[in-house]
């Protein structure tokens, strides 16, 4: 009876440890980031330039990366940041887009869920996920001069 008893209590600590084991957050290696990168399914392009700029481009519409104009329309800014809530981190990728509506920029805001050398997964506010996949490895020179 002591046998059953003392097997029963070890078996139920053993549950009880693997528990409350925290799972290993996924590290996101953020300097992965800048380069080219394609919205799967379509023909819209992003460009992360490493010193925080860049441009959106859809060449079904027949616009190109050569017609993005600095602080035009398709150029952004971004930063990464990092959040911790509830010792939790995340990484976030805050984008500022231009948009063609009276001149303005719009806050695009969305959480990297994946992030390797040739794609990388966001999702935003409204849980959405976009998918993306490394056109073009990175550039020694990424950002156009005013």
């Amino acid at each position: 009876m002591q046998t059953k008893f003392f097997n029963i209590l070890l078996a139920f600590t053993v549950v009880l440890l693997m528990a409350s084991c925290k799972k290993d957050e996924k590290k996101i290696d953020t300097s992965l980031l800048p380069g080219i990168w394609q919205i799967t399914g379509t023909e819209q392009y992003l460009h992360f330039h490493d010193d925080g700029t860049g441009a959106f481009w859809d060449e079904s519409e027949d616009v190109y990366e050569d017609d993005i104009e600095v602080d035009g329309n398709g150029w952004f800014n971004w930063a990464v940041a990092e959040e911790t809530s509830n010792s939790k981190t995340v990484v976030k990728v805050a984008l500022n887009f231009k948009i063609a509506v009276s001149g303005g920029s719009v806050p695009k805001n969305a959480t990297i869920t994946q992030l390797d050398a040739s794609s990388m997964t966001w999702q935003d506010a409204f849980k959405n996920q976009t998918y993306f996949t490394r056109k073009k490895e990175p550039e020694t020179q990424q950002s156009q001069t005013p």
